[in-house]
């Protein structure tokens, strides 16, 4: 099936992870060169910060590659998953009893974390740690928005992935651990500010998933005004109405969704936003625990808050340090050096105000892994992981919010910094294992802008080493 052709709710409510892949003779089958392009063009389509697409793909095709990521896959699996029965059935607690001692075998060996062996190519997302960035000042003290960005790049590829009628399965087990990671980074010549984040898994499906793992209930992922205070679905109001599903292709949602920031002063109707909640739990994650909680405000002087520390933020950003940096930045917009002052000004005074005038902020939250029924622990950290599938959430989220004819945007700047994120934490009662990482502002848009310049393919995609450029020979750049 053509990427045009597949509906946008098709794809979201469709994709499953595909962890075994047709081989003939031992060897993948083949997937087209053209295919293989239309999933990396698709990436360059996700949001970024200041659009500055902090993400690198090493293309791996090489069957001593593959095999040793599926190798640090099985290694690491049997590491995590090696408890005793008593333990790790623990695990499987939503397996049925019959079923556990079959999973448990090819689980606890590592068996299930080899088939990036039999993938036909593998895409390794590689996030920056920003010290590459010559825009404005470091002045951000969190760096989870970079794999978060990450994730909405690699949400957009399996999208496409599943809509051309092929398999994926992202397998952060290989990469997992620090000893592991650097290896790999060391035979791959990555630069030291890159982090490789796993095995991203492609291929012919050996068969189709009809049955996908269980999601979690609506009351418990997202919270009204507070944490703690489940969201009441509509279905249990007196009253409600709901709308006709918009139809839009996959493509079409991936290529013409941006980030809004004019909102018109129009309520945005419950059932939309159920829905762009609803979408969010079918993104992948591991182990399909769904490590992230959503916070729903539409309080104004909650908006209004927010909105300040976007504007303390922005000052700090755009004012600190040696102009020239933010110069830089402006040159890379093309805003010309005769009206940069004036820019930066109307930029911290206007360009910040949105929070307040959207309908509807989202605040979305990952777990830092202290709650997870998980039968050990990984040493090296990981945190980039949780945040990373919490980008693919968001990414679900925000393709709907367009096709749903409304507009959204991700600002980090109100949680840019501990103090303001503590204080936001203390005020919406968010717990210390949590980590709120921006606002997800919605509304009726009222600005239709032109895209922003997107990266050639060839400037973000490596073929099986860094630094050797992937020439497509397909797609134009």
């Amino acid at each position: 099936m053509d990427i045009q052709e597949m509906d946008v709710w098709e794809a979201l409510y469709g994709r499953r992870s595909t962890r075994r892949f047709k081989t003939d003779n031992g060897k993948p089958l083949p997937v087209p060169t053209e295919h293989i392009e239309k999933i990396l063009e698709s990436i360059r389509w996700a949001a970024s910060p200041s659009n500055l697409q902090p993400w690198r793909f090493i293309l791996i095709k090489s069957d001593e590659m593959r095999n040793l990521l599926g190798e640090f896959g099985r290694e690491m699996a049997r590491l995590i998953f090696g408890a005793s029965a008593e333990i790790f059935f623990g695990h499987l607690w939503y397996v049925p009893p019959a079923n556990r001692p079959k999973i448990a075998e090819y689980t606890q060996t590592g068996m299930l974390w080899e088939y990036p062996k039999q993938a036909n190519f593998i895409l390794v997302p590689c996030i920056s740690r920003s010290c590459w960035i010559n825009s404005y000042a470091t002045a951000y003290s969190q760096d989870n928005m970079w794999s978060i960005s990450a994730g909405m790049a690699i949400q957009n590829a399996w999208l496409t992935i599943y809509s051309l009628g092929l398999g994926a399965g992202f397998n952060a087990m290989p990469l997992s651990d620090a000893r592991r990671r650097e290896l790999f980074s060391e035979l791959m010549a990555i630069p030291r500010s890159w982090i490789p984040a796993g095995a991203f898994a492609i291929g012919v499906p050996e068969h189709p998933r009809m049955v996908g793992p269980s999601r979690g209930a609506f009351e418990a992922l997202a919270f009204e005004e507070q944490w703690g205070k489940p969201l009441i679905r509509i279905g249990y109001k007196d009253k409600y109405e709901v709308g006709e599903l918009p139809r839009v292709s996959l493509s079409e949602a991936i290529h013409k969704r941006r980030s809004i920031r004019k909102f018109k002063d129009e309520p945005v109707p419950d059932w939309k936003l159920e829905k762009i909640l609803d979408v969010i739990k079918w993104c992948p994650n591991p182990e399909n625990l769904n490590n992230f909680r959503f916070i729903v405000i539409k309080k104004q002087d909650t908006k209004d808050m927010i909105t300040k520390f976007c504007e303390e933020y922005a000052t700090l950003a755009y004012r600190m340090g040696n102009f020239e940096i933010t110069q830089k930045y402006f040159d890379s917009l093309n805003i010309k050096r005769e009206d940069q002052l004036k820019h930066l000004d109307e930029h911290r005074k206007e360009g910040w105000k949105y929070p307040s005038e959207c309908d509807t902020i989202i605040i979305p939250c990952y777990s830092r892994t202290s709650w997870f029924e998980y039968p050990g622990s990984i040493a090296g950290g990981i945190e980039h992981i949780w945040a990373t599938a919490l980008g693919a959430g968001l990414q679900n989220m925000w393709l709907t919010t367009h096709t749903l004819g409304l507009g959204g945007a991700f600002c980090v700047f109100p949680l840019g910094d501990i103090r303001r994120q503590e204080i936001l934490c203390d005020y919406l009662g968010i717990p210390r294992s949590w980590e709120p990482t921006g606002a997800f502002c919605i509304g009726v848009p009222d600005e239709n802008p032109n895209p922003p310049k997107r990266l050639p393919i060839s400037s973000y995609v490596f073929k099986e080493i860094w630094g050797n450029r992937y020439e497509p020979e397909f797609i134009k750049d």
